[in-house]
């Protein structure tokens, strides 16, 4: 069972999520939730400016014990493959179809449409430490004209389109994907899901690794870790990155 607690206009429904299983958390599933969020944050604290008409929220859960011991770095991706797939379903009639930047952003026809925030924390309960999920969603559904000056994406090209989002619909399609993920041919194949959406399939990129390292080669997917996975021109092996981030030309 999922409590869904809407807030009127957050900071970050990521803190307010946090906050809360540091201090008050008793094991329940939460959905903080917001269309008003008025200072989101992404992956290394980068901020995240939302469209007129947007969804975020932060999803607060308990982890199955093979889930979280078996996959801590897939997460990112399993959970944002999931989001890209409901969306799509979410849409329909409309066709859509929704790319992933790894490890954790949503694009739509070459944009950034949205992207995913975990955090994994450990609760004591009943002499036993859990891992408890935090996972903060963000997502364009509608800019007014003249408003996309970062030239990102939505889900729909007005607003007067975007009445027909379902949010609820969404959610609920998100909470029972969540508590059956065992079974999700997502989670059983992560790298054959993720190859079928990731932007740079095949192409040579350049990553990221901190201020000081880029990698650079030809992208040849993820491992079974999530790891990317890169072809230097200058090694014969396989180089695996763990975090970084991939730069546009």
């Amino acid at each position: 069972m999922w409590t869904v607690k809407d807030l009127e206009a957050p900071r970050s429904t990521q803190e307010i999520a946090l906050a809360h299983v540091r201090s008050n958390y008793n094991h329940e599933r939460l959905i903080f939730f917001s269309k008003n969020q008025t200072d989101g944050y992404g992956t290394n604290g980068r901020a995240w400016v939302s469209s007129d008409r947007s969804l975020a929220a932060s999803m607060v859960f308990p982890l199955n014990f093979d889930i979280a011991h078996n996959a801590p770095k897939l997460l990112p991706l399993i959970f944002t493959l999931l989001i890209a797939k409901i969306l799509e379903k979410a849409m329909f009639p409309k066709q859509v179809s929704l790319g992933i930047k790894w490890p954790n952003d949503l694009y739509k026809d070459g944009k950034k449409l949205g992207g995913i925030l975990l955090h994994l924390l450990s609760t004591k309960r009943k002499k036993r430490f859990n891992k408890i999920a935090v996972l903060g969603i963000g997502i364009n559904i509608a800019w007014l004209p003249g408003n996309n000056r970062l030239n990102a994406s939505a889900l729909y090209d007005c607003l007067t389109s975007a009445e027909g989002f379902n949010t609820q619909n969404f959610f609920q399609k998100l909470t029972t994907s969540i508590d059956n993920l065992n079974n999700d041919i997502i989670f059983l194949n992560p790298a054959t899901e993720f190859q079928k959406r990731d932007i740079f399939k095949g192409e040579y990129i350049s990553v990221a690794i901190n201020k000081h390292e880029t990698v650079s080669g030809i992208n040849e997917g993820i491992d079974e870790e999530g790891r990317l996975l890169i072809q230097e021109s200058s090694k014969s092996d396989i180089t695996k990155i763990t975090t970084g981030s991939i730069q546009w030309r």
